[in-house]
Formats: C-alpha cells, sequence, structure tokens
C-alpha cells in the first residue's frame, strides 16, 4: 500500500509543483508588468521568444478572434516585447513595427519545423563570459543572435538584423516540413500555422471570423496576401483618389466665382495639397493598421504613401509662404516704396522652400533610405549644377545686394548709366532675378540685378532740390560794358525769382570760348519733381532771352567770320618801348622770369582795385578805409565809430 501510495502521490507532487512554478511566474510577471524580457545571452533570448509564442498561443486559444478589449491589449502587449528581441537599428522608424509582426510568426514557423539543440548546449550568460562569446547560430541553420556592442542596448543578445531580413527566405525551405510533435505554435484553427493566420486576417477593420465565410477564391494567396487584401487596397486607393479629385474640382469652382478676395483665393491653394497629405496619410494607416497587408505590398504601398503625403506637405509649406507674403504686403506695408516688403517676401519663400526640403529629407529619412548617396551625387554634379545655374545666383545675390544697401526703391527715379548711355526712369519693380523701370518713354526696360547693382545710381527721388547749371555763349561783338548788363540783370532775375534758391547761385564771367564769351549759371531749384523743374527752368530759359535781347547781343553759334580790310602792320613805336622795357630788365637783372623777386611780389601785391571802382562793395571798402583813418588821427573812441559806420550804412543800404 506505502509503494502505491507513493506511486500515486508523485505525479499529484509533480502537478503541484507545475502548479506552484506557473503561480510564482504569473505573480512575478504582475508585479513586474513592464519588465523587459531577458536577453542576457543567447539562451535567454531564444527561451523569452518561445515563452512570448506560448503567452500568444495560450491567447488564442482562449480568444481565437481576439474579441475581447484586453486580449486585444494582451496581444500587443506581446507584440512589444518581440521587437525588443530583434536588432531593428538599421530599419526604417516607421517600419519597425509592421517588420516585428511578419517576423514574429515567420520565425515561429521555423522554430516549429526544425530540431533545436539541447538546452545546455545554447550559452548562457556565464559561458557568454568566460568564453567571451559575441555571436551564436542555430546549428544547422543560419539564424543567428548577436551581442549589441554599443548604444543604449549594450550587452544584450537580440537575432540579428541580416537574420530578420531572411526570414521569408527561410520559411520558404521548410514550408514543406511537419510541424514537430512538441510544436508551440504549430496548426491553428480555422486557418493553419500562425503566419498564414497573419497574413488572412485584418487588424480591427472588421471581425477575423468574417473571414472565414469569404468564398476560396478571395483567400487565395498572392504575393503574400489573399485576393480580398488586394481588392480593399484598391478600393482605398480609388476611393481616396476619386476625393481628391472632387477637391480639385471645388478649388476651381471657388476660384472663378466672383466677389472672393485674392487673398481667399491663396488660402482655397492650400485646400488640394493639404487634403492630400491627409488622405495620403488615412489610406496608409488604413492598409497598414487596418487591412494589415505583409511583404513587398505594405512595402510598397508605405513606401508610396509616405513619399506622396511628403510632396504634398512641402507644396503646402510652399503655398502658405506665398499666403504669409501676401498678407504682410496687405496689413504692414506702407507704400510703393516700401522695399522692405520685398526683402520679407524673399526671406519668407526662402524659409517656406528651406522647410518643404526639411520635410522631404524628414520623411525619407523615417523611411529608411539613405540620403547620402543622393548628396554625393549631387557634390559630383554640383560644379556642372553651379555653372549652370550661375547666372540666376548672381541676379538672387545683385537682388539681396539692392534690398539691404537700397540705394533706389520702388517708384524711385533715378538716373542711370549703360552701354546706351545716361538714362532716366522710375523703378517699377525689384524682383529676384531682373529690375523693371518705366522709361520716359513709357516703355519697360528690364535689367538683370547683377548689372543693375553695378551700375552708377542717382536718385533723384531723394533729392529736396533740383541743381539747374549752363552756360550761356554771347557773340564776341559783345562789348565789355553789354556784357556787365547782362550779367547784372541776370543776377537780379535769379536772385529775384521765388522758385529760385539764393544758397550757393552765382551768375558769372566763365571765359572765352572758341567762339562765343561764356556767362555759367548755377543755382538750385525748390522742387525735387522733375515735372515742376522742366516748367521753372523754361521759364528762367525765356526770362534769360529777354535780358540778352534787352542787351542789344545775342547768343553765339559756332561760325567764322572773314573781315576785309586793308592791314596796317604793327605799330613799330609800341614794338620798340616793349623791347627796350625787357631790355632794360635784363640789364638791370630784374627779368620776371621765371619769377618775380620775392621783394617785387611784396610791392606788387593787392595794388589793383578789387571790385572795380563805381561797385558797391568798392564804396564800403574805401568808406570803411576812410573810417579807420578817421580814428586813427582824430582818437575817437569805438562807439564813434560804431555811430559813423550805423549813420553811412542807413544812407547807404546794400
Amino acid at each position: 500500500m506505502g509503494m502505491r501510495m507513493e506511486k500515486k502521490s508523485c505525479p499529484l507532487l509533480i502537478l503541484y509543483g507545475l502548479l506552484f512554478l506557473i503561480t510564482t511566474t504569473l505573480a512575478v510577471a504582475q508585479s513586474h508588468p513592464l519588465a523587459p524580457p531577458d536577453t542576457s545571452s543567447p539562451r535567454a533570448t531564444l527561451q523569452s521568444f518561445l515563452d512570448i509564442m506560448r503567452d500568444s498561443r495560450t491567447l488564442l486559444e482562449k480568444d481565437p478572434y481576439l474579441e475581447s478589449e484586453e486580449n486585444r491589449a494582451q496581444d500587443e502587449r506581446l507584440e512589444e516585447q518581440v521587437e525588443l528581441l530583434f536588432d531593428y537599428r538599421t530599419d526604417p522608424v516607421e517600419r519597425i513595427e509592421d517588420i516585428a509582426n511578419d517576423d514574429r510568426p515567420l520565425l515561429m514557423e521555423i522554430l516549429d519545423r526544425i530540431d533545436l539543440p539541447p538546452e545546455g548546449e545554447i550559452p548562457d550568460a556565464d559561458a557568454v563570459k568566460a568564453d567571451d562569446i559575441t555571436h551564436w547560430t542555430i546549428p544547422h541553420t543560419e539564424i543567428t543572435l548577436i551581442m549589441i556592442e554599443e548604444g543604449a542596448r549594450r550587452g544584450q543578445w537580440m537575432f540579428s538584423n541580416n537574420t530578420g531580413k531572411n526570414l521569408r527566405r527561410y520559411y520558404e525551405r521548410v514550408k514543406d516540413l511537419p510541424y514537430r510533435p512538441d510544436a508551440i505554435m504549430g496548426y491553428i484553427e480555422p486557418y493553419g500555422g500562425p503566419y498564414q493566420r497573419h497574413i488572412l486576417l485584418p487588424e480591427e477593420t472588421f471581425p477575423d471570423r468574417w473571414i472565414q465565410h469569404l468564398p476560396a477564391w478571395l483567400k487565395a494567396v498572392y504575393l503574400d496576401n489573399p485576393v480580398w487584401k488586394w481588392m480593399a487596397v484598391s478600393f482605398v486607393l480609388l476611393i481616396g483618389t476619386a476625393f481628391l479629385a472632387l477637391v480639385g474640382m471645388f478649388n476651381r469652382w471657388a476660384n472663378k466665382r466672383k466677389g472672393v478676395h485674392k487673398i481667399g483665393h491663396k488660402w482655397l491653394r492650400l485646400l488640394v495639397p493639404v487634403s492630400g497629405a491627409l488622405l495620403a496619410h488615412q489610406a496608409e494607416e488604413i492598409i497598414d493598421e487596418q487591412i494589415n497587408v505583409v511583404g513587398y505590398l505594405d512595402l510598397v504601398c508605405e513606401t508610396g504613401l509616405w513619399a506622396i503625403a511628403l510632396i504634398f506637405w512641402g507644396w503646402a509649406i510652399i503655398e502658405l509662404g506665398g499666403i504669409v507674403s501676401r498678407i504682410f504686403f496687405r496689413f504692414w506695408v506702407r507704400g510703393p516704396g516700401d522695399v522692405h516688403h520685398y526683402l520679407t517676401s524673399i526671406g519668407i519663400r526662402i524659409t517656406s522652400m528651406v522647410m518643404a526640403g526639411w520635410i522631404v529629407i524628414y520623411g525619407v529619412e523615417r523611411l529608411g533610405l539613405s540620403i547620402m548617396p543622393l548628396l554625393a551625387g549631387l557634390g559630383v554634379g554640383g560644379i556642372a549644377i553651379a555653372l549652370a545655374v550661375r547666372p540666376t545666383l548672381e541676379n538672387m545675390i545683385g537682388g539681396m545686394i539692392l534690398f539691404i544697401d537700397k540705394p533706389v526703391g520702388v517708384g524711385d527715379f533715378c538716373r542711370f548709366n549703360n552701354p546706351g548711355g545716361n538714362q532716366i526712369g522710375m523703378v517699377e519693380t525689384i524682383g529676384l532675378r531682373s529690375t523693371r523701370l518705366r522709361m520716359r518713354e513709357d516703355t519697360i526696360v528690364t535689367i538683370p540685378n547683377s548689372e543693375f547693382s553695378q551700375l552708377q545710381l542717382e536718385n533723384l527721388s531723394s533729392r529736396e532740390r533740383t541743381l539747374m547749371r549752363a552756360t550761356l555763349a554771347l557773340r564776341y561783338e559783345t562789348t565789355a560794358d553789354q556784357l556787365r548788363y547782362v550779367l547784372a540783370q541776370l543776377r537780379k532775375m535769379m536772385i529775384g525769382h521765388p522758385e529760385v534758391s539764393a544758397e550757393r547761385l552765382w551768375v558769372r564771367f566763365k571765359g572765352f570760348g572758341d567762339c562765343s564769351l561764356d556767362i555759367e549759371f548755377f543755382a538750385y531749384i525748390r522742387t525735387a519733381s522733375y515735372q515742376d523743374y522742366m516748367a521753372i527752368r523754361e521759364d528762367i530759359n525765356l526770362r534769360i532771352m529777354d535780358i540778352v535781347k534787352d542787351a542789344g547781343t545775342g547768343f553765339a553759334f559756332p561760325s567764322q567770320t572773314a573781315y576785309l580790310a586793308n592791314d596796317s602792320g604793327l605799330d613799330s613805336e609800341q614794338t620798340r618801348r616793349a623791347e627796350e622795357q625787357v631790355t632794360g630788365w635784363r640789364s638791370d637783372g630784374s627779368l620776371p622770369f621765371p619769377e618775380f623777386a620775392q621783394l617785387e611780389e611784396q610791392q606788387l601785391a593787392d595794388t589793383l582795385d578789387y571790385p572795380p571802382a563805381g561797385s558797391p562793395a568798392s564804396q564800403l571798402d574805401v568808406r570803411s578805409s576812410a573810417d579807420e583813418q578817421d580814428q586813427k588821427d582824430d582818437g575817437q573812441d569805438s562807439r564813434s565809430k560804431r555811430t559813423r559806420r550805423w549813420k553811412w550804412k542807413r544812407n547807404h543800404p546794400h
């Protein structure tokens, strides 16, 4: 009896021990729900993967269609733990979850069909430390586990990235082998193995049991996806394209309507790119998360829709830059000459282009595509591109110089020199490539910014007065007194003209020209308007004609006059006197060549009368000299001197 009781109690003790172990494990798991799987060695990582898949099998046996919210959450936690067992460092960030979902059933399908080595032959943490092991491969396979040697997960063991990339190829080799008797997952009703279940079922679009009632031809698999998934993907893409076409039609209809402000039209232009980007993201989420496509179809759909979304977002950013520039112009620009608007507009547009480029680069990196080959290609072709766009870059830099230096602004009249000579025009626009000016002939001249910024620019609109400078050419028959009359009358006229500034005004006998006596006058007209200046100059020129006519003389013009007369020859007496004078200088040693003697210069200094006798200035100087002499002779004080000067000035006003 004792022996029988012992034999019956042994299975019970083993069962109680297993129950105690399971209970303890569950208690530990529940007490540490955030604890990651053990990856301290190849044995620990492989065992962690098998344990996770065993928990997944238990979950599916309890709820085959994962209809419970709690079971669905538990399945997601198991998926997250699987991600920690694979080396995904070089995989796209956006595809890690999809890759993990595909790798989990594929690897389990393989391990359920091949013979695994005994547990003692798999290196544990002590063996790794003792033998300095950095990688381990399951015997007779290419499935390799490696130790991470750098980064935040240093020292952990994971399935290598090369293993994950080749799991589908390994599965094709073993898919016809039977499951081992102790397979963890094995055949799962009603869809087959874990991988068949993964590719046939959706995620959360509709209950999994619906797939069971589909016709066999809809469940047939092509390129890792059943027919019903291909049809669902096509339907989603068709609906998205049709909706985007409707948005474009509405946008064109709204732009044709009258009464909509220009800024409103600009906002409408955002409708198409923003809608396209949102539709692409939504389609990608439905295809990936709801329909649950796998394999190359998943890769093509996700990459293509992400690329489309990035293009639309870049388009939207550029359009937004134009809208912001337009709003700035409407509410902050003070006038057409405010060049800060144009500089700000260029800055906004360049910023929007840079942001659009950054979005594209960010999206490309998230998809795992390397931009280094593209940058290398740009480096190789950079010289050719630079040579091709050099004129455009020069014009853009020239435009920036015009905006920053501001020699002229929009609406300014300017004089500039070009191969055709000096020209005058009004600046209408300063763009990125060229500057446009409206000439006096009412034509538009377009000059590249690189050339316009190098020209000598004279801003006529920035002046407060306009200079009038001219030379009058009088006939040589004009006598000295006639010339004095003309000079005096011109000065009176210029001083008395209300539109002529007295500052820096002069009218002077300039000299003897080839065929005329030249009078130069220089005056500032009190206007900045070119049209007003032309009218005032016309009035002054007509008055000058009257003055010249009243003087009895006339304007000279290039000519030659032949005088017919008997030549009396040179005056011999005057010639003799001049020669005797020079002979006397030579004999006295006072010949004034090359210079006068210093004493003689001192004697000659200030001996001529200037201003000439009879002018008001000469009368004042004579009177002042007389007053000074009287002060010396009579010994009068300074008060008497000031009194006499005041009386003289009163009787002789200037």
